[in-house]
């Protein structure tokens, strides 16, 4: 067993992927992930080592750190800043989530530095990989910038600079990841609302069909659309998303269900003894739609399966209240008359 030469290198640094989504003219923030692999390339045994099986080591930053006797430790050092060639800020840096296997651990030093060590002694074999992964990076930096995160191995030979590899600041791919019926909204039949929910990452614009209507708010896509249109017949609605020549669509297709009374009635209330205006108390239950036509009220939006109350002003004991549902073909209607 034995640990690096003088004469090659004895280990690589993988980085996968190699790109960031920034988050500049998203709907929200983009959160990635980085993969970081420590490989053998020795084509022998290593020993990756903590003598002391510790992990509450007081790291120093990486221009005061030394060797630790029996600890093989890498420092990954992350440009920070707003300016060009940094990752992301030191502030959002800070909110990242780190995690790696059982047998290894990494630890935040300061704003931009992190160490990643073995929790015990452990052979390397030739082809075997350390890795851990940075969660919800978070960057706001212009797509078109690259940063180098710089390596350096500490073991009980010394401290040595592994190969470090860019990392792309690119463009959010294209991408529709929530299009759906609202909540409260699925339940619908001939002429009632549609409303529909809708995020779109990485796109100049997206329309909307039927009625091909533009998808934006001053020039920003929102974060969490939302869409409003009237079912009528079997459609399909679509949202197309585009960024230049590029397009994709995401497509949702409703069938106006038959509406349907359940139950209706009327009743007068007393005469008050101040001889006050009497009401009536209209109840009523409807199916598979979200809206009735009531006389005397008009349009009424409802909730499906649901039990409705409407209180009016009663003209007369005696008179004829009308409930309607509409279907393709027509109302569906039903009266009752008012009695105490």
């Amino acid at each position: 067993m034995r640990w690096d030469r003088n004469d090659g290198m004895e280990l690589f640094l993988d980085i996968s992927p190699d790109t960031v989504s920034s988050s500049r003219s998203e709907p929200c923030e983009a959160k990635n992930s980085l993969v970081f692999q420590l490989h053998n390339t020795s084509g022998q045994e290593l020993s990756l080592q903590n003598e002391e099986m510790r992990t509450n080591y007081n790291f120093l930053p990486l221009e005061q750190a030394e060797p630790i006797a029996g600890l093989t430790m890498v420092y990954l050092v992350f440009p920070l800043g707003s300016g060009d060639g940094c990752l992301t800020t030191a502030e959002r840096f800070k909110k990242i989530r780190l995690s790696c296997p059982d047998s290894f651990a990494v630890k935040a030093v300061d704003d931009h530095t992190l160490v990643f060590f073995p929790v015990r002694t452990l052979s390397f074999s030739t082809y075997d990989i350390a890795e851990f992964m940075i969660q919800d990076l978070v960057t706001e930096l212009p797509s078109g910038n690259s940063s180098v995160c710089r390596a350096v191995l500490f073991s009980s030979s010394g401290k040595m600079a592994l190969n470090s590899s860019p990392i792309h600041i690119v463009r959010h791919p294209l991408q529709i990841p929530i299009f759906k019926v609202a909540p409260g909204f699925g339940c619908a039949s001939f002429g009632d609302r549609i409303r529909f929910q809708y995020r779109v990452m990485g796109a100049d614009s997206c329309v909307f069909t039927p009625g091909d209507e533009e998808m934006e708010k001053n020039g920003r896509l929102m974060a969490d659309g939302t869409y409003e249109s009237v079912l009528y017949r079997k459609t399909g609605f679509t949202l197309v998303a585009a960024r230049g020549e590029a397009k994709i669509s995401r497509v949702f297709e409703l069938t106006p269900l038959t509406a349907k009374i359940k139950n209706f009635s009327a009743a007068v209330s007393p005469a008050g003894k101040d001889g006050g205006n009497r009401t009536v108390t209209l109840t009523f239950t409807v199916e598979n739609t979200r809206h009735v036509f009531l006389s005397r009220a008009g349009r009424i939006e409802v909730e499906s399966g649901v039990e409705q109350t409407v209180v009016l002003d009663c003209d007369r004991e005696g008179a004829s209240y009308t409930l309607s549902v509409e279907n393709a073909d027509g109302l569906v209607s039903e009266s009752r008359v008012a009695c105490s």
